[in-house]
């Protein structure tokens, strides 16, 4: 009689509302890992980074599947090679669908999967390169006026670079973050990043470069009209025609900008020891340091000494 007592308790129990558990459904996201890429080949990076699953179980297993560090990995050499048993390079550049396997997911065996989107993981496999090119320092700003910025050496001056074919393969140089050279008056070294998207598909040999950059006086080169020709050394009654000249002058521009700079040149013919009579002459021109002439008109000048 006792025992009848306890059975029937135990099946009301079971059947009051809240004692027997229904399964419980939830969604979950599981980010996607690769591994065993070919060496030759680099796997492009895709929007898809998760798996949505949805799984169906008890209350419990759910909350413990939920706290776990839960990922899917594709093997890209297993799941892609054509001879499993031979060598990765039998994988060859292109476009994969891969289909998703459910025994891959590291779930409770009591927990069920419902559904899995994407049931396909697309990978995109690229040749990967390796090449060694110059590195390039790019400019914003100009320098104070009257300097020019030639173009920065830096240290290193070439780097290696690995990376997809696509991404790699039509670059003539590498890039650094822009230097700001606004107001600039001297050489100064700068340590620069290169502009490289090292998060994707791309490494290099060096991620950082120590560049100079060269800053110089701008060279011009600058006319100067109407500049009297004088006599030295010379008797009454000479004349000299023309009477002026022009010239060119190349140097510095915050040099040969300033007002009244022709003033400096000293421009003339010497006639020491001459008797009267005419001649032909050219001229002796004297230019302030670090300046050099470029061209002048006319190149000889006739001289009449009576």
């Amino acid at each position: 009689m006792r025992h009848l007592v306890v059975i029937t308790a135990l099946v009301i129990l079971t059947l009051l509302p809240g004692c027997a558990q229904e399964p419980e459904e939830t969604n979950l996201l599981v980010p996607l890992g690769f591994s065993s890429a070919p060496s030759n080949l680099v796997k492009i990076p895709t929007h898809a980074t998760n798996l949505e699953i949805r799984i169906k179980g008890s209350a419990r297993l759910i909350k413990r599947a939920t706290q776990e560090d839960l990922t899917y990995l594709v093997d890209l050499y297993t799941d892609l090679a054509l001879d499993p048993a031979g060598t990765a390079s039998t994988i060859d550049p292109g476009i994969y669908s891969i289909p998703v396997m459910e025994e891959r997911l590291p779930l409770h065996p009591r927990l069920a999967i419902t559904s899995i989107s994407p049931s396909f993981i697309t990978v995109q496999l690229e040749r990967k390169l390796t090449r060694r090119l110059p590195v390039h320092v790019p400019y914003t700003g100009k320098p104070a006026p009257g300097y020019t910025a030639l173009d920065a050496a830096t240290d290193p001056m070439v780097v290696e670079v690995i990376g997809a074919e696509s991404a790699i393969g039509s670059l003539a140089w590498v890039r650094t973050k822009p230097v700001d050279i606004s107001n600039a008056r001297e050489n100064f070294k700068k340590n620069l990043p290169l502009d490289l998207d090292f998060s994707g598909t791309v490494n290099a040999s060096t991620t950082m470069v120590t560049a100079t950059v060269p800053i110089v006086e701008t060279i011009v080169t600058q006319s100067f009209e109407d500049i009297r020709i004088t006599a030295q050394n010379n008797p009454p009654q000479t004349t000299i025609m023309p009477p002026t000249m022009e010239i060119k002058v190349k140097g510095p521009e915050n040099i040969l900008k300033k007002s009244g700079f022709k003033e400096r040149f000293r421009i003339y013919i010497d006639l020491e020891g001459l008797a009267p009579g005419v001649y032909v002459r050219r001229a002796v021109i004297e230019l302030p340091v670090g300046l050099i002439l470029a061209d002048t008109r006319p190149e000889l000048f006739t001289v009449t000494i009576e």
